[in-house]
């Protein structure tokens, strides 16, 4: 029996313990699988369990860290706040939950630290993100604090049971109270005089539909006037009192001034006023303008700015309105019913220089844009007119010396033709004066000449004006120009042709006839020469030629009959030949006369030339 009961414990205890291995088996699962980090050391500090997310913070594989010592591992841990909390439990011997930063990071971490008998365990969470959103909301808070205070608006803040969550320094002074002793009193009951006045209407409106709405309202504790502004918030509502006191006194004031600004208004030719207060309703309309565009006195006055432009002009006029409430000028040009407007927006200050309303001074400029345009057009066809010519054209302002004498000329524009001719660009020449780019005009005739055009109103005509300067590219060059010169204001017009080629061929031709004249001259006296030449030649010539034919001639006679046939055909050729050589000597002779006289045409019988020549 004895052994029976041992074998039933045995078995119990078996039982127990494998129940016992499952459960920590469970209980280790549990622990791995959560996301929060878990430490278990025993009383001496020795690691007994770390799950993996505690290997993870710890930097250490878990295995590594069983049975080790904490201040073995990291002795920088004795006397901080870790050891502090573990010797708390351990002490206490109750659970301690608390935020703590890192030691070896820079994360900051909250934990769960847990005694028994064994020692102690702790669950650590990562709470770097919730504490960083934190630590950003109370700056938050601290800034919108700071603000609150420095602001001159009064303020507070209810929560839905009416108590006062928070007011600023600037309430305090309204309401004569220690802004912070108000903290956690009901609003109503601290200031019963509230109650039943446009200030408990509106903000319990607001609390019950959660819409924001603005309104002004004369004071309660003060003979001010304030503009109140009253929002929605999580916890209830919040509430923004602006004095208005001095604007709204203004307002009065500009309401006083209406019939000045009408006198003025009625006055301007072809334009209008408008003036309209800070909630952008139309205070003062007039001017002779607002007829020719159909807009009537009674649609402006007292409407809203929205209510008196059409849906184009409705968000321009508006923003433009509330540019100058805020102390801003600006302009601006329209189209409207066919018409040009050109509109000023400018504030009017109160004694402050606070803008307290805005006046637009409305022109009509219909005609003059229309002059503008035929003016533009005009200049655009004279530029390209000026353009395409190929000479230069420049337009020179006069830089006067203090005592008003002319000093130099300042280009104001130049063609491409001219910055060709001055090998500069429109940019290198522009603004810049005369004798900076074209010193050589420093004390030259020409230079004095444009003066005397700007003093006299003289035009000016210079031919052939040789003048030699550096150009741009530091080239030096001597040039001849025909220039002109014409008063134009205060400035000069002066356009200019570069005829050096023509110069220099002008002169080679000159040179070129005067050669021609000496050749002549020796031709004419050369043919002369040839003329007598040719006349004492062809005269010596023909005299033994004459005796040679009058010889052969007696000679042939006396031979008649005695030569054989071959020796009359040569006679008679000798004699032919000897009457050609004649012929040619005369023609020769001829030919010497034939510039001095003239020799009419006469017809030939080519069979008889033939005949000359075959014999």
């Amino acid at each position: 029996q004895r052994a029976i009961i041992l074998e039933a414990i045995s078995l119990e205890r078996e039982r127990t313990l494998a129940e016992l291995k499952h459960s920590k088996e469970k209980l280790n699962n549990i622990l791995e699988s959560i996301d929060d980090a878990f430490f278990a050391v025993d009383r001496n500090l020795r690691f007994t369990y770390v799950n993996r997310q505690g290997g993870l913070i710890a930097g250490r594989d878990p295995e590594e860290l069983i049975g080790k010592k904490v201040y073995d591992l990291w002795p920088q841990l004795a006397g901080s706040p870790v050891e502090s909390l573990y010797m708390e439990a351990i002490k206490q011997g109750t659970p301690i939950h608390c935020r703590f930063p890192g030691i070896f990071t820079s994360r900051h971490f909250e934990a769960g630290i847990y005694p028994s008998e064994e020692g102690v365990s702790a669950f650590v969470i990562d709470k770097t993100e919730s504490f960083l959103q934190e630590k950003a909301l109370r700056a938050s808070e601290e800034r919108l604090v700071d603000f609150l205070e420095s602001t001159h608006d009064s303020f507070f803040a209810l929560d839905r049971d009416w108590q006062i969550v928070y007011a600023n320094r600037r309430f305090g002074d309204l309401v004569k109270r220690d802004p912070q002793a108000l903290t956690g009193k009901n609003f109503w009951e601290e200031f019963p005089r509230y109650q039943g006045t446009l200030i408990e209407q509106h903000c319990r409106g607001v609390m019950d539909k959660r819409t924001p709405v603005q309104f002004q309202a004369s004071g309660i504790y003060t003979q001010n006037w304030y503009e109140v502004a009253v929002y929605p918030t999580r916890e209830g509502i919040s509430v923004f009192c602006t004095d208005r006191t001095e604007e709204k006194m203004a307002v009065e004031k500009l309401r006083q001034s209406e019939a000045l600004y009408r006198a003025i208004a009625r006055n301007i030719p072809d334009g209008g006023v408008v003036v309209v207060d800070r909630d952008l309703v139309g205070i003062v309309a007039e001017g002779a303008m607002f007829n020719e565009i159909g807009m009537r006195r009674e649609t402006v006055e007292g409407h809203h700015v929205s209510e008196i432009s059409d849906d184009r002009l409705r968000v321009p006029l508006d923003h433009l309105f509330k540019q100058a409430l805020s102390g801003e000028t600006t302009s601006y040009e329209m189209e409207f019913k066919g018409r040009t407007i050109w509109t000023k927006f400018a504030p009017l200050l109160d004694d402050r220089d606070n803008p307290i309303a805005a006046l637009a001074l409305s022109l009509d400029i219909t005609e003059r844009k229309e002059a503008e345009e035929a003016l533009r057009e005009s200049e655009e066809r004279f530029r390209t007119s000026v353009e395409s010519i190929l000479d230069g054209f420049a337009i020179l302002s006069a830089i006067r010396s203090p005592q008003g004498e002319i000093v130099d000329f300042r280009y104001e524009y130049i063609n491409e033709a001219g910055c060709r001719m001055n090998r500069r660009s429109k940019d290198e020449q522009i603004g810049r004066t005369l004798l900076e780019l074209l010193p050589a005009h420093k004390g030259s005739a020409i230079f004095e000449r444009y003066i005397q055009v700007m003093e006299t109103g003289q035009p000016l005509t210079v031919e052939d004006l040789e003048y030699e300067d550096v150009y741009g590219g530091g080239q030096r060059l001597r040039r001849v120009f025909d220039t002109t010169a014409v008063k134009m204001c205060d400035s000069m017009v002066l356009t200019w042709r570069d005829v050096t080629q023509r110069k220099e061929a002008n002169e080679r031709f000159l040179q070129l006839n005067q050669t021609l004249a000496e050749y002549t001259h020796k031709l004419e006296r050369s043919n002369k020469e040839l003329q007598e030449f040719a006349y004492v030649a062809s005269h010596d010539l023909q005299e033994p030629l004459r005796k040679v034919s009058a010889f052969g001639s007696s000679l042939y006679k006396l031979l008649q009959g005695k030569m054989t046939d071959n020796e009359r055909d040569q006679f008679i050729r000798l004699l032919k030949a000897n009457g050609r050589m004649q012929d040619m000597i005369k023609d020769l002779l001829e030919l010497s006369r034939v510039t001095t006289q003239g020799r009419p045409f006469q017809p030939v019988d080519l069979r008889r030339v033939a005949e000359d020549v075959v014999s």
